[in-house]
């Protein structure tokens, strides 16, 4: 029974196994057949996912092309933008070619430099190359030894300076006024009031001084001498001044002139010929500068006075210098002095303040060469008159003087600036005889004139006289019955007569008048005093 059991075991073991084996196929069969599966989708989802990566590559990679193609039209629609704004601008700069060549000029200008200061040393030339620098004005500078200059441009130098001038660089100019306000007033002399002062007013003479454009540096010595109590004369007061001049500009004497008038202007009791100005390379530049302005004045004014000449000259024949006589030129020229002499003396005669023998004239003339007997030419006319200063009876006044120019000028056609007209006093010699005679003539000649001139003004005197009387006659007298005239009138001879004795008369009192003119006053005279008897005779029996 035993044994069966066991085998009834093992039966049952190996159905077990069996079944498990059974069991084991159809799981290995469901495992071959899920891993199957498996594979399938894990190769459909590679397969897709494949698909989509492909997809996206050329979606990307095809819009990567149309942004490419739109980039180079974009760059190609530049590129023909700028070639037809190029030909524009050609075309407008062929147009203008003014405005290019403005260009051209703008680009190809130049900064010009000019000179702020020459010279410097010490620590002023770092701090306004600073400054400059931070104000952004352009420079250069150039060395020479210690010295140091500094150049600007030329448009922006004023704006330099007042820079420079507000930061008080440099900071090695002269001290001026200065000097007294910050002085100490305790423990002080009249010493050092003195020198302090004279120390103020050289400082600011300099600022002035080295303010002109030739002026580099300049240095201003004061010397005021102290005022002696018991002496008439007192010292002069003096000044030196050195200057350095720039090397480009040349120091005129204007400039100096100018320097030295300043100082003496600035300076008490200072002559300007005390004051000395002395260059650095040991030229006394002040000396004999008053001689030589002179002389440029008088110069001057000689180039105005012959610029007006000229401009008064009458215009001309020219001068022909061709003397074909020279007897008959020197003949004509003293018969035309001769003649105007006379001329001049006669017309003289009738000025005032001049009696006849007290002065003497004599005339000059300067003329040209002679062409067919006449003269081409007068250059210039001296007329010297000469009174006599012995006698009392000429007094010369101004009214005098001024007659005697005018009429001496009428006479001889006078020119202004050719022509010369003197008028002096000297001691006349003893007249010769023709001289006298010639003298009495004339006196003779003037008494004649002169009774001959009172004759005439007797006789007109006269004549309104009766002519105003014979009027108060007829108006007085009564009027008369008309005459009846007779049918046959006769000829009367009777007026005839009494006009040929009227005609005699009047050419007897001429006669009379001319030889004997005295008697012939003494004679109106005592008419009329007749006559106004009468006058008064009538009107009293008028009245």
């Amino acid at each position: 029974m035993a044994e069966e059991e066991f085998d009834l075991d093992d039966d049952l073991d190996s159905d077990v196994k069996t079944e498990l084996d059974e069991g084991d196929s159809s799981d290995q069969s469901k495992n071959k057949s899920l891993f199957s599966k498996k594979r399938l989708i894990i190769f459909g989802i590679v397969i897709s996912v494949l698909i989509v990566g492909i997809i996206l590559f050329f979606s990307f990679s095809g819009e990567s092309s149309k942004k490419k193609n739109k980039r180079i039209a974009q760059m190609k629609y530049d590129q023909s933008a700028l070639t037809l704004i190029d030909s524009q601008s050609e075309n407008t700069d062929t147009k203008n070619p003014k405005k290019d060549s403005s260009k051209k000029q703008k680009k190809k200008k130049k900064v010009k430099y000019e000179k702020l200061f020459s010279a410097l040393t010490g620590s002023d030339p770092p701090k306004i190359l600073k400054e400059l620098s931070f104000s952004g004005i352009l420079f250069k500078t150039e060395q020479s030894g210690k010295n140091i200059s500094i150049f600007v441009e030329t448009e922006k130098l004023d704006e330099a300076r007042n820079l420079l001038a507000i930061k008080g660089l440099p900071s090695g100019t002269p001290s001026g006024y200065e000097l007294l306000d910050n002085a100490q007033t305790l423990g002080v002399t009249e010493f050092d009031k003195r020198i302090r002062f004279l120390r103020a007013l050289s400082g600011e003479l300099e600022k002035a001084i080295i303010k002109f454009d030739s002026i580099q540096d300049a240095k201003v010595q004061i010397v005021l001498p102290e005022q002696r109590l018991f002496s008439v004369a007192q010292p002069p007061v003096t000044a030196s001044i050195l200057v350095r001049k720039v090397s480009d500009d040349p120091l005129t004497d204007e400039v100096v002139y100018s320097i030295i008038q300043l100082v003496a202007n600035a300076v008490e009791n200072l002559q300007p010929e005390n004051v000395s100005v002395i260059d650095t390379q040991g030229i006394v530049v002040s000396e004999g500068i008053f001689e030589r302005l002179a002389a440029k004045k008088q110069q001057i004014i000689d180039e105005k006075k012959e610029e007006e000449f000229k401009k008064e000259l009458p215009i001309g024949k020219p001068i022909i210098p061709n003397y074909e006589s020279i007897e008959n030129w020197y003949a004509l020229k003293s018969n035309l002095e001769r003649e105007l002499s006379e001329k001049i003396t006669n017309q003289l005669n009738g000025v005032g303040g001049l009696a006849l023998g007290l002065y003497k004239v004599s005339i000059t003339l300067d003329i040209g060469p002679l062409e067919n007997g006449e003269i081409v030419d007068i250059k210039r006319q001296t007329v010297s008159i000469i009174v006599d200063s012995i006698s009392d009876d000429i007094y010369l006044d101004e009214e005098t003087k001024a007659a005697i120019f005018k009429t001496v000028a009428g006479s001889i056609n006078y020119i202004k600036g050719r022509d010369e007209i003197i008028l002096t006093r000297a001691d006349f010699t003893l007249l010769t005889d023709e001289e006298k005679e010639k003298i009495e003539e004339i006196k003779r000649r003037q008494k004649k004139t002169n009774w001959s001139g009172i004759f005439l003004s007797i006789l007109g005197l006269l004549s309104i006289l009766g002519i105003i009387y014979g009027v108060v006659r007829i108006i007085l007298k009564p009027k008369k019955k008309e005459v009846t005239l007779k049918e046959k009138d006769e000829p009367n001879f009777d007026d005839l007569k009494e006009d040929i004795s009227e005609e005699k008369d009047i050419q007897e009192i001429k006669s009379i008048a001319t030889n004997n003119p005295q008697e012939l006053a003494n004679l109106m005279e005592s008419w009329l005093s007749e006559e106004s008897t009468s006058n008064t005779e009538e009107e009293e029996v008028l009245t």
